[in-house]
């Protein structure tokens, strides 16, 4: 967001990324991906006025604490389906 014309062409880049199958077709084949990918957060920064650091700070906690979340209820279903296994009588 530091150099001339960030906020256009930010502005653009999320219109392509809402809708790029409206844009896939200005890639060359081979840069095409297989599969979309599906963005959770999409910030602009910028490094010299700070802007969107706070932000950017806290969306990566957030995450950090969502992924961590996710995998401790994981852990935690894995070990009582393994606690299952064992205390459940053999037919």
């Amino acid at each position: 967001m530091d150099v001339p014309g960030a906020e256009e062409k930010f502005q653009e880049l999320m219109k392509q990324l809402e809708n790029p199958q409206d844009y896939l077709h200005i890639l060359p084949e081979e840069l095409v991906p297989d599969r979309q990918i599906a963005f959770r957060h999409i910030l602009p920064v910028s490094v010299v006025s700070g802007r969107g650091i706070e932000e950017l700070t806290r969306c990566i906690r957030r995450s950090l604490d969502e992924q961590a979340e996710l995998e401790i209820q994981e852990a935690a279903q894995k070990k009582l389906r393994s606690l299952h296994k064992i205390t459940s009588p053999s037919n």
